[in-house]
C-alpha cells in the first residue's frame, strides 16, 4: 500500500523462481474511475477525508485448503464511509501463497516528489511534508477463507407450489405460472413457469 494526502494505492509484485514482477500486474487506485473519482483526498467532499484518521483492513483470501492466494482486499473506512480496493488478478497472486505463513509488516516514510504516481499527478507542497501515524495494528487468521465445500448456501431442489395470482409473475410467454420455493429456503417465494403452450381462442361462447 502507498498513500499520501491525494491518493491511496494497493499493488502486489510477487516473485517466483527468482523472477520478480517489478511492474505490478495487480494494482488498484482509490481514485480510479473504476471506483470513484472522489474516493480519497483532503476535504469533506471525498468519501475518505485524508486530513483525518481512517481505518485500513487488508484481507488475504485463499482457497479452502489454503493452497492458493487468489485475492487481496483492502477496505478503507472512516465513520460510515467505505472504499474497497480488490486485487483479483487471474492467478497472478498465487506465487505469494507460501509467504502468507511467514508474513511481516514493513513501514517506510519517504518523499515521492511533487509529481508522483500515488497522487496521480502534481500534488503541490502537501506531498513533501510527510507526517503520519499508525496505531492499533491487529493481526488475525482464518477469517478470509473461501470454504468451497460449504453447501449451506445452496438453495437446494426447486419445489413447485400452487398457482400464482397472475401470469405476469413469470417471465416470458407463460401460460401457467406457479409459486415455488427452494428446499433450503422454504420461506422465499419464487415463480416458476410450468407451461408455455400457446392457445388460440375462437368465438366467444354464448350463455
Amino acid at each position: 500500500m502507498e498513500a499520501n494526502l491525494w491518493g491511496f494505492n494497493t499493488q502486489s509484485s510477487p516473485c517466483e523462481w527468482g523472477t520478480c514482477d517489478q511492474e505490478s500486474q495487480c494494482r488498484q487506485k482509490a481514485n480510479d474511475s473504476e471506483y470513484e473519482t472522489w474516493a480519497y483526498g483532503p476535504g469533506d467532499y471525498y468519501t475518505i477525508d485524508s486530513m483525518y484518521s481512517y481505518h485500513v483492513t487488508t484481507e488475504f483470501w485463499s482457497t479452502a485448503d489454503a493452497s492458493e492466494l487468489y485475492s487481496i482486499v483492502t477496505i478503507l473506512t472512516q465513520g460510515d464511509a467505505t472504499v474497497v480496493l480488490e486485487q483479483e488478478c487471474d492467478g497472478h497472486l498465487a506465487p505469494m501463497t507460501w509467504l502468507m505463513s511467514n508474513m511481516s509488516l514493513g513501514v517506510s516514510n519517504y518523499d515521492v516528489g511533487l509529481n508522483n504516481d500515488i497522487s496521480g499527478g502534481e500534488c503541490y507542497n502537501s506531498c513533501t511534508d510527510a507526517e503520519f501515524k499508525i496505531s492499533n495494528i491487529v493481526w488475525s487468521s482464518g477469517n478470509a477463507v473461501d470454504d468451497e465445500d460449504d453447501e449451506s448456501d445452496e438453495p437446494g431442489e426447486l419445489i413447485v407450489d400452487g398457482v400464482a395470482q397472475s401470469l405476469d409473475q413469470c417471465e416470458g410467454e407463460c401460460s401457467e405460472c406457479h409459486e415455488a420455493h427452494y428446499a433450503n429456503r422454504p420461506n422465499e417465494v419464487v415463480y416458476e413457469c410450468v407451461d408455455t403452450t400457446q392457445y388460440k381462442y375462437g368465438n366467444i361462447c354464448t350463455p
